[in-house]
C-alpha cells in the first residue's frame, strides 16, 4: 500500500468512525446497522454486566439498547479524538450516564477495526475500569429490573 493510499484509508476510517459515534448520539439505528458488520465483536472489560465479548451486530445493537434503558437514556459518548489508520483506527471518548443516583464520567480508548467500511472489531480500553464497573453493574435494588 502506498503512502496516499494508506492516507486516504485512514481518511475514510475517520469519516466511518465518526458518523457511527453521531449516529449513536443522534440514535440513528439504522446509520448504525450499516457502520457494524454482521460478524462484529464488541470486547469490554471488567466484570459488570455489560462486560464481555459481544459477538454479532444484533447482539452488539441490543446492547446498547439496554445500556439506554439502564440509564433511562441519560448515557452520552462524546468523542474527544478521532484516529485513524489504515485497519480502522481509535476514538477516545468521554461517556457520561447517571444510573441509580451514581453518575458515570469516564475516558474511553475504542481500539476499532474496519473492514470494508464496517466495523468488525472494538477493543474498549477504560480509564477507570473500577467506576466504571461499580456504575454498570447490578445493584439489590434495581436487580429484578435488569
Amino acid at each position: 500500500m502506498t503512502t496516499d493510499t494508506a492516507n486516504d484509508v485512514a481518511k475514510a476510517n475517520v469519516t466511518i468512525m465518526r458518523r457511527a459515534v453521531d449516529a449513536f448520539a443522534a440514535g440513528d439505528m439504522a446509520t448504525l446497522t450499516a457502520a457494524f458488520s454482521p460478524e462484529l465483536i464488541w470486547h469490554i472489560p471488567g466484570r459488570s454486566v455489560i462486560a464481555g465479548d459481544h459477538k454479532g451486530r444484533d447482539t452488539v445493537l441490543a446492547l446498547f439498547g439496554r445500556m439506554m434503558e439502564m440509564t433511562n437514556g441519560t448515557l452520552h459518548v462524546n468523542a474527544r479524538e478521532i484516529i485513524g489508520d489504515d485497519r480502522g483506527g481509535v476514538l477516545i471518548t468521554n461517556d457520561t450516564a447517571e444510573r441509580n443516583g451514581k453518575r458515570l464520567d469516564v475516558m474511553l480508548m475504542l481500539r476499532v477495526t474496519i473492514r470494508e467500511g464496517q466495523f468488525v472489531e472494538v477493543w474498549d480500553h477504560v480509564g477507570d475500569l473500577y467506576a466504571h464497573d461499580d456504575f454498570w453493574s447490578i445493584r439489590q435494588q434495581d436487580a429484578g429490573t435488569e
